[in-house]
């Protein structure tokens, strides 16, 4: 077997690869011979930019292992055809199995039969290959598990091309929905989320389920079908929201949502599962399983690109356009009218495209109408194919590669519902979400055009439907500074106050960026206070004021001690909260004094990135392992202490600059930064035993609170490619020293003591002590173990500062940019 861990292995093309292994074994060479038995254990993807060639590399990978067997999951029924047709350019046999055929058979049973055969290639929607739609026997076997032994894919390797959805919500209303069904027909069971309750069919339900009748004889509804179907496989969990299911139950409603999720345990039966998806770590997927999936970059399936830096090189121009300024919704469309919307926006994307010299054919999307109402049209829909509409959900499209323009004018937002939910059961901030689902829909859309031919040097035109999307797929394709389209609408445009207040030209304006950032009267306190969750998903934490950061470190040592479950872990959140009787931390928390971060995987050892902390950056840290860290992929959180507090603004910017510093130290190597969970509201999960032995980590280094002044001074810009516009740094401000004589022990002690009589209050000691550590340093120019000897001295003026405090202070006024002599 080759070394995988030479440098002269991974130097080769993949295509070089194949030719030296022509019988490359995914047993042997990629060590997936355990079958996926728990969550925890790895799941490979395979990530990069819309037509990167990803499954190219999957065609190969597979060819290069004729012993494995292989299931390849699809989304629709032409992209089953594709990766067969795929297959076949290679000289490799792929069974294409879907509903378009003439034997009248079912595709799941079809499915069956081709795997009990030995076939060794198929490719099949995911849904039946994961049994996430049941057919007969499925159904069956679920009814009565004695009726005949399951299947049993425990040899096959499962590969899915395209990210799977993992969310989904019914909502039955009036007629479909009597006060008794829910009560009479599920099992409702608490869950430790207390907003919720759990659904699982009970003996009436299962009848309901086998006969599709109510007890009436009267059908189910689509709807209530969906429901049991759902509540009944045990690949999804359905959850109802418990304000809503009793005011159900007190006639004050006449509709219940119901919440589906798929499990990750949906894996477990294949022998390996690989993921292959664009955007793969923005995905809801990727979201809602990270916690609980070990999820690995596939060694062998893999981007031929990671950005789109190749068509800028070649000149070519990305146009971006948008038609709202606020959030596009389905509740605005319907104000204006869709057919009215619709007809401006398609003479306005008509008129553009034809001032070019030569037509420009586009690919549309607008929101299907609602039943019994009219198509929403679009006009310069004709049959020669100029206009041609196609899903708003477009994955697994590959006919558009040769347009150069696509518009998208639908509105595919959650509701405040959806996000609530996701927020409670799953910890996915309502910006989160709209990244996995608006974003992302948006994005795939606009890359089943020529932006995912290679060596087309066409230019580009996206239109998207609102201004945070259309800045979104700038940031991800580059190109020019996004242009309003204004159709004439007062619901699309944002009132001139509303325009102040968005953040839409931070980065361009250097004045509001600067009153952004100040972290002028933010709210101080004493100490660290920590909000502590006992589990995840509880709703009020107990909270520990005035901590040292010792207090923190015996706290996080102890924890690391103990095994828990992923949903027994507890959560704490640094911060001062406004109102400890509120269980809610956006907008409760108005200041913060740590940053809390995390690592999804690291080819850094953690032991080499404490170094990095500590003797590069300065900085006073913790870092301790996940719960599904592993030797061979450490995760791990790690916290870093401010020097004083900050307000949310200054704590994401902070949180930026850091994590930016550090993209730039890792910038050729493995090192997945969290970069998403920069809000003031987000909490992090205290450590634990982790759920693999090798797994444990635990480093703690003291150098330096991280001073909140000379970092906000250093004003780092994100790196962006070239083709973007970007600021100039700001040049750091010095500090002024002040022209003062230089004093011994008994000086500095005076001096201490007359800024603590002056400035140390309660709220106020950590501030105080700032001030005086400055006083030594700044104006007096006190060497290093002078000034920490003199604050030593006074300690007991500051109360809450432990021992290491005044060494903490003077590493960090000594090492800040800007303050040097």
């Amino acid at each position: 077997m080759p070394d995988f861990s030479s440098t002269f292995f991974f130097c080769l093309s993949f295509y070089e690869v194949l030719l030296l292994s022509p019988t490359l074994d995914i047993e042997t060479n990629l060590n997936l011979h355990e079958n996926i038995k728990l969550s925890n254990e790895v799941v490979y993807y395979s990530d990069g930019p819309v037509g990167s060639r990803k499954t190219s590399s999957m065609y190969r990978f597979v060819a290069a292992c004729p012993d494995a067997r292989f299931t390849i999951g699809t989304s629709t029924n032409s992209m089953t055809e594709d990766i067969a047709a795929g297959f076949d350019a290679l000289g490799v046999s792929c069974m294409p199995i879907h509903r378009n055929n003439k034997s009248g058979q079912g595709t799941a049973v079809r499915y069956r039969e081709a795997l009990k055969s030995g076939t060794r290639l198929v490719s099949v929607n995911y849904e039946v290959a994961l049994k996430l739609q049941l057919d007969k026997l499925d159904r069956q076997l679920l009814a009565d598990p004695n009726l005949f032994p399951g299947d049993d894919y425990s040899k096959i390797d499962l590969i899915v091309d395209e990210i799977m959805t993992v969310y989904k919500r019914f909502t039955l209303t009036g007629m479909m929905l009597s006060r008794t069904w829910v009560d009479t027909n599920f099992k409702i069971i608490n869950t430790k989320n207390p907003a919720y309750y759990e659904l699982q069919p009970n003996d009436a339900g299962m009848i309901q389920w086998r006969t599709g009748c109510l007890e009436e004889q009267q059908p189910l509804s689509k709807q209530q079908s969906a429901i049991l179907d759902h509540a009944i496989n045990p690949r999804f969990r359905v959850a109802i929201a418990v304000t809503e299911y009793e005011d159900l139950m007190k006639r004050k409603r006449l509709s219940l949502s119901f919440y589906v999720t798929v499990c990750p345990s949906v894996l477990r039966q294949y022998r390996t599962a690989t993921i292959i998806g664009a955007n793969f770590k923005k995905s809801m997927l990727y979201k809602m399983w990270k916690d609980e999936v070990n999820f690995q970059p596939h060694p062998y399936i893999a981007a031929k690109y990671h950005d789109f830096s190749h068509k800028h090189e070649a000149k070519v121009k990305f146009n971006h356009y948008y038609f709202c300024e606020p959030t596009f919704s389905k509740s605005r469309l319907e104000i204006i009218g869709n057919a009215n919307a619709n007809e401006k926006a398609a003479l306005a994307v008509h008129k553009i495209l034809f001032e070019k010299p030569e037509e420009t054919p586009y690919i549309f999307a607008v929101n299907n109408a609602k039943e019994g109402e009219p198509k929403h049209p679009w006009i310069t829909e004709t049959g020669n194919g100029f206009a041609e509409r196609i899903s708003p959900n477009p994955r697994g499209m590959n006919a558009f590669k040769d347009r150069h323009a696509s518009v998208y004018f639908a509105a595919v937002n959650f509701s405040n519902i959806d996000t609530a939910y996701l927020y409670a059961a799953h910890n996915i901030t309502p910006s989160e979400a709209r990244e996995a689902m608006t974003y992302e829909n948006i994005s795939q859309f606009h890359g089943r055009t020529a932006v995912r031919e290679y060596d087309d040097t066409g230019d580009l035109y996206f239109f998207s439907p609102d201004r945070d999307s259309a800045y979104a797929m700038q940031a991800e394709f580059g190109g020019e500074e996004p242009i309003f389209i204004d159709l004439g609408f007062e619901e699309f445009r944002l009132e001139e106050k509303e325009k102040e207040k968005a953040d839409y030209n931070a980065n361009r304006n250097t004045k509001r960026e600067d009153e952004r950032w100040s972290n002028e009267d933010t709210k101080q306190y004493d100490g660290f206070t920590v909000g502590l969750w006992e589990k995840r998903g509880d709703s009020f934490p107990t909270f520990h004021e005035n901590l040292a950061w010792h207090d923190i470190l015996n706290v996080i040592h102890e924890q690391s001690k103990q095994k828990r479950s992923k949903m027994a872990l507890p959560m704490i959140r640094e911060g001062f909260f406004r109102d400890h009787n509120n269980h809610l931390r956006s907008g409760n928390i108005e200041s913060t004094k740590m940053l809390q971060m995390d690592v999804d995987g690291s080819d850094v050892s953690p032991e080499d990135f404490s170094r990095f902390l500590a003797d590069d950056l300065g900085l006073t840290h913790v870092i301790y392992n996940s719960i599904s860290s592993t030797e061979a992929c450490p995760r791990f959180h790690f916290l870093i202490p401010l020097d004083k507090p900050v307000n949310r603004s200054v704590n994401k910017r902070l949180f930026l600059t850091v994590a930016e510093r550090i993209k730039q130290q890792y910038k050729d190597i493995r090192f997945d930064l969290e970069v998403g969970r920069d809000s003031i509201n987000t909490a992090i999960y205290l450590a634990c035993l982790p759920k693999k032995a090798g797994g444990e980590i635990l480093i703690a280094s003291e150098v330096a609170f991280l001073d909140v002044d000379a970092w906000l001074a250093r004003r780092q810009i994100t790196t962006a490619p070239e083709f973007a516009t970007t600021l100039k740094p700001k040049t750091p401000t010095k500090r002024k020293r002040i022209d003062a004589p230089t004093i011994d022990h008994v000086g500095a002690m005076q001096i201490i003591s007359e800024i603590a009589l002056e400035h140390a209050k309660p709220g106020n000691y950590d501030s105080a002590f700032k001030t005086a550590g400055q006083a030594l340093v700044y104006d007096h120019k006190m060497e290093r173990e002078p000034a920490i000897q003199a604050l030593a001295s006074t300690l007991h003026l500051f109360p809450g500062k432990d021992r290491n405090s005044p060494q903490r202070l003077v590493n960090s006024l000594m090492s800040a940019q800007g303050y040097r002599g």
